[in-house]
C-alpha cells in the first residue's frame, strides 16, 4: 500500500525492499494459502498501484516456491489462476499488461495445467464476444441519442 506513497520516499524505498524480500522468500508450506488469501484480498483496493505491486508480488512468490505451491493442492492454484484473471480485466492498462505477464508464466510453467488452456481460451473469447456487444450496444444507443437530439 505505502509502495507507491508520494510523501515519503524513504517509506517507498523500504516497502519496496520488503516486498522484494518477502516475495523471494522461500515460505514453510502452511503460509502459502494465507499469502495467496492476502494478495487476493489486495487487489480488492482501489489503488490500481498496489494492485500492480501485488501482481509484481504475485509473480515473484510463485516462481520462487513452486514446488511448494504445488505440493499444497489445487485450491491456491486455482486462486492464484483467478487473482491473474481478475487483473486481465481491470480498467488500467498496466494492470492487464502485467497480468498477461503473469499468465504467460503460469502457462509456461505448467501451473495452468495443460487440460485447463482450451477452457481459459474459451472464457477469453467469452469475454470478447461480451465486449464486442456492449460497445456494438453502446454505438447503437449513440446514434439514436444523436438522431433524436436533430429532431
Amino acid at each position: 500500500q505505502y509502495e507507491w506513497y508520494d510523501r515519503d520516499p524513504e517509506l517507498v524505498r523500504n516497502c519496496q525492499v520488503a516486498l522484494s524480500c518477502i516475495s523471494r522468500s522461500q515460505l514453510p508450506i502452511h503460509l502459502v494459502m494465507p499469502v495467496v488469501q492476502l494478495m487476493q484480498d489486495s487487489l480488492r483496493t482501489g489503488s490500481w498501484r498496489t494492485k500492480l505491486s501485488t501482481l509484481d508480488f504475485l509473480q515473484a512468490f510463485v516462481f520462487n516456491n513452486f514446488i511448494l505451491i504445488t505440493d499444497v493442492g489445487e485450491v491456491p492454484r486455482q486462486q492464484i489462476v483467478d487473482i491473474t484473471n481478475t487483473a486481465l480485466v481491470q480498467e488500467q492498462i498496466e494492470l492487464r499488461i502485467k497480468a498477461s505477464q503473469v499468465l504467460s508464466g503460469l502457462i509456461h510453467c505448467q501451473l495452468i495445467h495443460p487440460s485447463q488452456h482450451k477452457t481459459i481460451i474459451q472464457l477469453y473469447k467469452d469475454r470478447i464476444k461480451n465486449c464486442y456487444r456492449r460497445d456494438k450496444e453502446m454505438r447503437v444507443d449513440e446514434t439514436s441519442i444523436s438522431q433524436a437530439s436533430l429532431v
